[in-house]
């Protein structure tokens, strides 16, 4: 495996500072496919024309295919009623996998293109309370364990007991936050099982279904930023035969809706629950049976008022019975903060964890513009680099929501070095400029996930070798995949030092070919344009 290919660095040159200077890199992006909405009813992508049609996305492995949720919603007769679906594409054509899945929408029953979704949130009426906004979101988010089991969620936003009010203070509360049921997970051991709910938000002894006064859950709000990692394994206790045990870790966080009394500023990690079936409570839905999924520990975050919109788990690590990790957090518009898990292998389940001081770091807004939802990607462990893939979703306006939003990008980080040498790789091209889709004010909808691979001669003539492709989803834009694009340079590192005459860059790649030469351009400041200030031949063959 090769070092992911660089297209060009340009350095900032601030005069007035006699640091080294730091320079950014750039991935050149191709677009691999693209779909925004085509309201041609006829058309197989119809389904995106919905308002708010599209939530989530997840790149699943092990079938190379992207699952992509759309919640759906159906007016009959007044009644509000959903029929939430779940699409299954092509990761390198972006057309619809009809060869994998089982729909369980009434067109399509039986057939491929779909995950087969949860007959309890299909047709639901308002009384039924299976997601936020009178069930329009019944299913919102989704993501892919480490050996191909497939999870999603709903959303509920607020959860409990908090009245948005649509005018004056006399006027009544907004119904579609009022209408709103526990937060729920589902699992598909593949394409075309039958969903199991494997997790329902409990009553505070975790014995059944929690309501507005008994949760073990804080009330304000869960479902918004969705992480999935982990997979099952065998544990051998001493003494006793093998146990399989899962070892997934699901992360759910919420966010800060602007009116309410109360902030979100935890993250919950559900885990297996390995109490005896006869004390695991009942699922609340047709034929759910037990809940195999119980809160393990939460998370207060240390940066006040700090919730997530994103959720990114880097690597786990478990030692004499505890678990420990790196988590990636961001809310749309705050910094990019990394955190540290913890769970004891001794206390007892729920337990609470408070990371220490401000976090591990920080990545600045000035470092890495706006981001929204995340995600971690390593490359083999003999390269020992991390990378973290933010999305954009703030608009380009915030103050005018109608405006359209031109911030639909997502970019990578290199995480690998410390904070003041950290790469930001270039933005991806703009997926669309619609107009934003809100949820709530600060949280745009997006998602976004990352496949790494090596492309042989035949997959790509051109452009063999290893590659990241992204893939981007920006609510009531579109959806997308990137590929970086073969560049004939691999640079690994650039610096520039100021000195008594001037600067001295120096550089090192590993190797050229057809290249021409290297172009050095320069910036008076942050914000200030680039010009070109000289160039140097290259050595690889031109």
């Amino acid at each position: 495996m090769r070092p992911c290919r660089l297209f060009a660095w340009t350095a900032v040159f601030f005069l007035f500072a006699s640091l080294p200077i730091r320079a950014q890199g750039n991935i050149d992006w191709e677009e691999l496919w693209k779909h925004v909405k085509p309201f041609a009813q006829n058309h197989p992508m119809s389904w995106m024309n919905d308002s708010l049609s599209f939530t989530g996305i997840a790149y699943d492995e092990t079938r190379d295919v992207l699952y992509v949720v759309s919640p759906h919603r159906v007016n009959n007769g007044g009644i509000i009623m959903t029929e939430p679906r779940i699409f299954i594409l092509s990761a390198d054509s972006g057309h619809i996998r009809t060869d994998i899945g089982r729909s369980a929408h009434p067109s399509r029953m039986g057939l491929g293109g779909e995950l087969p979704v949860p007959l309890d949130t299909m047709n639901a009426t308002v009384g039924g309370n299976l997601g936020f906004a009178q069930n329009r979101f019944a299913l919102y988010r989704i993501d892919v364990d480490d050996e191909g089991r497939i999870y999603a969620c709903n959303l509920v936003n607020p959860l409990w007991g908090i009245c948005i009010l649509t005018g004056p203070s006399t006027s009544p509360c907004d119904p579609d936050y009022l209408h709103q049921g526990a937060f729920r997970v589902w699992r598909w051991e593949t394409p075309t099982s039958s969903p199991e709910l494997i997790y329902a938000t409990l009553n505070s002894t975790a014995d059944a279904i929690g309501n507005q006064n008994s949760s073990e859950m804080s009330y304000t709000r869960w479902g918004d930023a969705f992480a999935v990692a982990g997979k099952r394994g065998w544990h051998t206790p001493s003494g006793g035969p093998p146990v399989l045990r899962d070892s997934v870790r699901i992360y759910v966080s919420g966010g800060i809706w602007g009116g309410a009394s109360a902030g979100n500023n935890e993250i919950a990690v559900l885990v297996e629950d390995t109490r005896p079936e006869a004390f695991r409570p009942d699922g609340d839905v047709p034929g759910g049976g037990k809940l195999s999924f119980r809160l393990g520990v939460t998370i207060q975050l240390p940066i006040v008022a700090h919730a997530s919109h994103g959720i990114a788990p880097g690597p786990l690590t478990a030692s004499q019975g505890n678990i420990s990790r790196e988590l990636w957090i961001n809310r749309n518009g705050g910094p990019v903060t990394c955190i540290e898990e913890f769970q004891s292998g001794t206390q007892s389940l729920p337990q609470t964890w408070s990371p220490p001081g401000q976090g591990i770091d920080v990545l600045p807004i000035t470092l890495t513009g706006p981001a929204g939802p995340l995600a971690f990607f390593d490359l083999h462990p003999m390269y020992a680099q991390k990378y973290i893939v933010m999305a954009d979703g703030i608009p380009s306006n915030a103050q005018n929501p109608l405006q359209a939003n031109n911030n639909t990008t997502a970019r990578i980080v290199n995480i690998n070095a410390p904070q003041n040498a950290y790469r930001v790789f270039g933005a991806t091209p703009i997926t669309g400029s619609r107009l934003t889709e809100a949820i709530e004010a600060g949280n745009y909808l997006s998602d976004v996930d990352v496949k790494i691979h090596w492309y042989d001669p035949i997959q790509a003539p051109d452009n063999a070798g290893l590659h990241v492709v992204m893939f981007v989803l920006m609510g009531g834009n579109g959806i997308a995949a990137y590929r970086d694009r073969g560049i004939p340079v691999v640079l690994t590192s650039f610096t520039g030092n100021r000195t008594t005459s001037g600067v001295r860059l120096r550089w090192h790649v590993e190797s050229e070919q057809q290249a021409l030469h290297f172009r050095i351009s320069r910036a008076d400041g942050q914000g200030a344009g680039y010009r070109v200030i000289g160039t140097v031949p290259a050595r690889g063959t031109t």
